[in-house]
C-alpha cells in the first residue's frame, strides 16, 4: 500500500531533484568546457606542427638556391666535360670576398670545397647550373 506524500515531503522530493538537475547540468557543461579546451590545445598543437614544418621546408628551400649558387670543382667538371684547376677559382674567392665552403664529398675525408657562381664566371665564364647561359 502506497502512502500520499505529505506537502513537505513532496516539496523536499522536488528540492533533491532540482538540486541533482543543477549538479548534472553543472557536470554536462565542466564535461564540455573540458572538452573543448582539449580541442583547442589539439588545434594549437596541429597549427604548431604545421608552422614548424613549413619553417623547416623554408630552410631547406634556401639552403637549397644557396647549393645551386656553389659549386664544386669535381660537379663543374662532370657537367662540362673538361678539367678547371682550383687555384683561380680561390683567387676569385678571396678579391670578390666570396665564402669558400665545404660539402660532403664520400671520395675525400674533409669534404671538398665549393666556389661561389661569381667567382665560377670570373674564373672561366662558366655557370655553376648547366642549363644557364652566359650573357
Amino acid at each position: 500500500m502506497t502512502r500520499e506524500l505529505t506537502k513537505i515531503e513532496w516539496i523536499r522530493l522536488q528540492l533533491e531533484t532540482e538540486i541533482a538537475k543543477e549538479a548534472a547540468l553543472e557536470t554536462a557543461r565542466i564535461a564540455i568546457a573540458t572538452k573543448a579546451e582539449i580541442g583547442s590545445r589539439r588545434e594549437a598543437q596541429a597549427m604548431n606542427t604545421a608552422s614548424q614544418a613549413t619553417k623547416k621546408a623554408n630552410k631547406l628551400e634556401l639552403q637549397l638556391d644557396q647549393a645551386k649558387l656553389y659549386a664544386s670543382v669535381k660537379k663543374m667538371e662532370a657537367i662540362h666535360s673538361r678539367e678547371f684547376p682550383w687555384k683561380p677559382l680561390k683567387e676569385h674567392s678571396i678579391a670578390l670576398n666570396l665564402p669558400i665552403n665545404k660539402a660532403h664529398d664520400s671520395n675525400y675525408l674533409n669534404g671538398v670545397n665549393t666556389y661561389h657562381q661569381s667567382a665560377w664566371i670570373a674564373a672561366y665564364g662558366v655557370f655553376t647550373e648547366p642549363k644557364a647561359k652566359a650573357a
